[in-house]
């Protein structure tokens, strides 16, 4: 079966074991907004028993293909498309508004959904019901191991944010990837230098300028970025801020190189989490 995201290859890879040969078609490091598949990759998409995406629009530049293998007749599991997607949040909580050329990402809905633990224990039971359809093995049994992990992760999030003082627990980011991670563990959306869910998506001068405010008024110690995106905005309006405002990249985006501590989604949750931290408390 085929894996869009490396993120989700690794929910896959936990509930199928050894029962079912997992293959992941971003390479580690990739954005999943931008990300084209190879000939060959959607060769072995229009062959899979199964292609399991993340869905709610993330992958712009598989939808082509991945449509075009649900039209050959290939079982797809939009993931994220089940598991209550929300609109994508903006500055103070507000829903902000999907840019007309921002592919609306299914209306204007937030497709980071694997930024809740608790939405991924969801995904994987649907997971585990999907490998069930194609293939024999222990997915439930799996899949309910899987999920006490991930309820531990995200009682283990939830502890570390507590320890933030309450009047640091805001944010501003590169771009809208932190809505449902935010709305989890109780942080304030305070900004972001791309106002969009997608990294496609440009900034004007007078949004370069409203940030660069905020960020002096409300005295931010650090915009947070995912590795998978171009930091060079933020680091202009860090730099631009002075007081030395950090840019902290964060491994949200795709999990890391194999041996590294974000080679696995809680790993990657967990690092993630300790920068967060860190930035805000340091």
């Amino acid at each position: 079966m085929i894996v869009t995201t490396t993120i989700l290859g690794d929910v896959v890879e936990n509930v199928a074991g050894d029962d079912a040969l997992v293959e992941v078609v971003m390479p580690t490091g990739a954005d999943p907004h931008t990300y084209e598949a190879s000939a060959r990759q959607a060769a072995r998409l229009r062959d899979a028993d199964l292609v399991v995406a993340n869905g709610v629009d993330l992958e712009e530049g598989l939808l082509d293909t991945i449509e075009s293998a649900e039209d050959d007749g290939v079982r797809v599991l939009r993931v994220g498309d089940l598991l209550g997607p929300e609109p994508f949040t903006g500055v103070d909580g507000e829903h902000a508004e999907a840019d007309a050329d921002d592919h609306d990402h299914d209306g204007g809905l937030d497709p980071h959904v694997w930024m809740d633990p608790v939405r991924m224990i969801e995904a994987a039971g649907l997971v585990a019901a999907e490998l069930a359809a194609v293939a024999e093995g222990d997915f439930a049994a799996r899949a309910e191991a899987y999920q006490e992990r991930l309820a531990e992760l995200d009682r283990e999030i939830a502890a570390l944010i507590e320890t933030i003082p309450a009047d640091r627990r805001a944010l501003v980011t590169n771009h809208f990837a932190y809505g449902y991670y935010a709305d989890r563990y109780g942080l304030e959306m305070l900004g972001t230098v791309i106002p969009a869910a997608t990294t496609a998506s440009e900034t004007s001068a007078r949004q370069y300028a409203e940030l660069l405010e905020l960020i002096e008024r409300e005295d931010v110690p650090a915009i947070f970025a995912s590795t998978t995106e171009p930091t060079r905005l933020a680091e202009a309006i860090a730099a631009d801020a002075g007081r030395g405002v950090q840019v902290i990249e964060l491994p949200t985006g795709s999990l890391g190189e194999e041996g590294s501590e974000t080679d696995t989604y809680i790993g990657m949750m967990r690092t993630t989490t300790r920068l967060i931290v860190e930035g805000l408390t340091g």
